[in-house]
């Protein structure tokens, strides 16, 4: 019994030459075991297409991947803070203490009896006015004050022909001290022109200042103030300072120096 060729049913006669011919058509080159794209294909796990379609799906994933991390940290990282503004707060305080003081003498007399006379030469201590002052308590002390802020020469028990048993002159000394005429000044030009006033003052910031005394309570006709926005973030710094007006009274008060 003849068995027909389950793979070349047309092919009848096995190694003929019209078999052989019949497999070529049934079997193309690249399916022949005995084929160089078969010898090249099973060496191969992948094809070439697909060996380069696997190259760009793994650049692809490890974009991806890389894009996740970098979205985690920007989600779960804080936001740095933006850098604040750097203040000189020293070279402000020391501009504007600069121009409301003033210096300021200060001798002591000592009379021998209340109301006695006494007599100084001008010429041995600031030359510029001059106020007498009489010491709360002590009717024979006497302050005499030396100063530009004060507008002339007030005295009353002082005279030329004095003789010198009557008095004694004691210590003098010169003060740096907050003028309140400064003060007014200052607050006039902030008032008036505030911009050319930080020209002259060559302060490159805003800023307010204000007088309290030490209750906290605010002397406007001494201070200057901005409005600003509620939002715009100050620095400030509270100085004791002692403050002498034009009648020779010094009191204690506090100057608050703002910038933003």
């Amino acid at each position: 019994m003849k068995i027909k060729n389950p793979i070349f049913p047309k092919c009848k006669r096995s190694n003929s030459r019209s078999e052989f011919a019949c497999k070529n058509i049934l079997m193309p080159n690249s399916k022949r075991s005995n084929s160089r794209l078969r010898l090249d294909n099973s060496f191969s796990l992948f094809p070439r297409h697909n060996r380069s379609q696997a190259h760009v799906e793994m650049m692809v994933s490890f974009a991806i991947f890389i894009g996740a991390i970098i979205f985690i940290f920007a989600i779960f990282t804080p936001a740095s803070e933006p850098s604040k503004k750097q203040y000189d707060m020293p070279k402000i305080k020391k501009i504007i203490m600069n121009n409301v003081s003033t210096d300021v003498g200060i001798l002591f007399v000592t009379v021998s009896k209340t109301n006695a006379c006494y007599d100084f030469n001008p010429k041995y201590y600031l030359k510029t006015n001059y106020l007498e002052i009489n010491v709360s308590g002590e009717k024979r002390r006497y302050d005499i004050y030396f100063s530009d802020i004060f507008p002339l020469n007030v005295t009353f028990l002082r005279s030329s022909i004095c003789p010198a048993k009557k008095f004694n002159l004691g210590s003098y000394h010169v003060e740096n001290i907050v003028a309140e005429k400064r003060l007014k000044e200052l607050n006039i030009s902030y008032t008036a022109d505030y911009n050319k006033l930080k020209n002259e003052l060559g302060i490159n910031y805003d800023f307010s200042f204000i007088l309290m005394k030490l209750d906290n309570t605010i002397l406007p006709e001494l201070s200057a103030e901005k409005k600003t926005n509620a939002r715009v973030e100050k620095i400030s710094e509270n100085i004791p300072i002692r403050v002498i007006n034009n009648s020779g009274q010094i009191e204690e008060r506090i100057l608050n120096i703002r910038m933003w």
